[in-house]
This record gives C-alpha cells, sequence and structure tokens, in this order.
C-alpha cells in the first residue's frame, strides 16, 4: 500500500479523535471561560499562522496569494517536493 495514503488516512483519523475530544470539552470549557475561550483559540490560530509563515519549509516566507503560481496553474495545489515547475525546492 502507498505510504502517502496510509499517512493521509493516519493523519484524518487523528483529526476526527481531536475534534471528537474538543466537542466533548467545550462547552465546559466555554462555561467556565465565557467568551474569553474564543481569544484563546484566536491566539493558538495567530500562532500557528506565524509558525506556519516563518516556519515550514514549503510556505516559508511566501505570500498567500502566490501559492497558485507554485503548481503553474490558477488554483493549483502545492506539492511539497517540486514547486511546480519541475524542480525540488531548496530547504
Amino acid at each position: 500500500m502507498n505510504v502517502r495514503a496510509q499517512a493521509v488516512g493516519m493523519a484524518t483519523q487523528t483529526q476526527n479523535v481531536a475534534n471528537t475530544i474538543f466537542q466533548q470539552f467545550f462547552p465546559q470549557f466555554l462555561t467556565a471561560c465565557g467568551f474569553y475561550a474564543f481569544y484563546l483559540f484566536a491566539a493558538i490560530n495567530f500562532a500557528l499562522a506565524v509558525f506556519v509563515y516563518f516556519i515550514v519549509p514549503e510556505t516559508r516566507r511566501v505570500r498567500l496569494v502566490s501559492f497558485s503560481s507554485f503548481s503553474g496553474r490558477e488554483g493549483g495545489w502545492l506539492t511539497p517536493h517540486t514547486g511546480g515547475n519541475g524542480r525540488p525546492f531548496r530547504w
């Protein structure tokens, strides 16, 4: 079996388990913290966006509007090994 297919399946299942746990505990968290619970999630999302922008090699200092140019077609996918021109990324 393809390793990528297995990895996608495991990632999907992990996301489903995390969502189930989150859905079980969020009502109590919202009751205890009120609207500040949403500020916590906004802060986490901001921190993750900064992490992806500066740390993740495929997206390091790349503006969001330029992602489609990596694949060579409008609305294309960014692949981790090539930049759309067939040449590998230089890490």
